[in-house]
């Protein structure tokens, strides 16, 4: 049930009047040969998933204009906006699946023009990192940003500290609520795109308290935010109301909307299917049973974050030991 956020619920009805602004551009040109690109996209059908600079994203055009899913770091949105108008053409609506900022980070770039959505908890949480945010540019640009200019292509660096140094300066003359979305859903909602709709899903507590998973049914594709770490160990928010049990209930839901040719974009990780899915189950059910069987053997908490289970394998970065202690702590041990 989606329910409208009280600053320019208007802007909803722009994505089903975008056709004039689609018409202008419906599909993006050739990118010229001798400008880099900031991100990596890799085509699925008629659509795109980008790569590099903050969590995966999801671009697919329409005859309304494009739909894009998630939005970069913080910072990156104009290097984001110029590359997705290029690719698929003048974007009509936005849908974030998360309060992240990795995946967040943009919206203030679309927020003025297309309707934003996302699950409404994740509103009041992006109004508090966008405070945060416009504390830490006081003193100028905070240098953290400067790492999303490092190891870019040749060429593109300097076009990503252009639009850095813009956004710095515009920031404070930002509203926070530019931070977060102007359009929110509580469980389900859906946008109509012609010849397909783009369903949005919310199960509950998973990675937040905010996932929103996005499903495009005619087209096959699932963008499944940080539900799924493909190839990394996950992060569980604990802080933002993650849970272990929640965010596999989560995928159980998303499991349930695959088949053997869904195409499922995950927060972070290679573009992966539905083994992908149940690979992201198995990680937490077999880390539960790793640490029921550590707590029946009267194991402590520093000694289950010490285990080294066999589904660790593998995994890229540092939070194996993390998600022991926190599905110990869900266990009550």
């Amino acid at each position: 049930m989606a329910d409208s956020f009280d600053r320019r619920t208007a802007l909803r009805a722009i994505f089903m009047g975008a056709v004039g602004a689609a018409s202008r551009k419906a599909f993006g040109g050739p990118w010229p040969q001798d400008t880099a690109r900031v991100f990596r996209w890799e085509q699925l059908g008629d659509g795109y998933a980008g790569f590099g600079a903050g969590g995966n994203i999801l671009l697919w055009p329409t005859s309304f204009g494009a739909v894009l899913v998630d939005t970069k770091h913080n910072g990156m949105g104009a290097s984001l906006k110029r590359e997705v108008t290029a690719l698929a053409g003048e974007v009509a609506a936005v849908v974030v699946t998360h309060h992240h900022a990795d995946h967040a980070g943009g919206i203030p770039t679309f927020v003025d023009d297309v309707p934003v959505h996302a699950q409404r908890r994740g509103v009041g949480r992006r109004i508090v990192a966008g405070r945060e945010l416009k504390a830490a540019f006081t003193d100028g640009q905070p240098p953290e940003l400067d790492r999303w200019s490092a190891d870019l292509p040749s060429g593109a660096a300097d076009m990503v500290r252009v639009d850095l140094a813009n956004f710095a300066r515009r920031i404070q003359r930002l509203d926070v609520q530019s931070f977060a979305a102007n359009v929110t859903f509580t469980t389900d909602d859906e946008l109509d795109v012609g010849n397909d709709v783009v369903q949005m899903h919310h199960a509950g507590r998973g990675h937040t308290d905010n996932d929103a998973w996005v499903r495009l049914p005619e087209a096959n594709v699932i963008h499944a935010g940080d539900l799924i770490f493909n190839g990394f160990h996950p992060f569980v928010d604990v802080d933002a109301g993650a849970t272990t049990v929640g965010w596999q209930h989560a995928l159980s839901e998303i499991a349930a909307a695959c088949d053997s040719a869904t195409v499922v974009v995950p927060g972070h990780g290679a573009v992966t299917d539905q083994a992908g899915v149940q690979a992201q189950w198995g990680y937490f059910e077999a880390l539960r049973t790793a640490v029921e069987n550590a707590i029946a053997a009267g194991m402590s908490r520093a000694e289950v974050t010490a285990l080294t289970p066999d589904v660790h394998r593998g995994l890229g970065g540092t939070r194996g030991p993390d998600n022991l202690g926190i599905v110990f702590d869900e266990l009550g041990g």
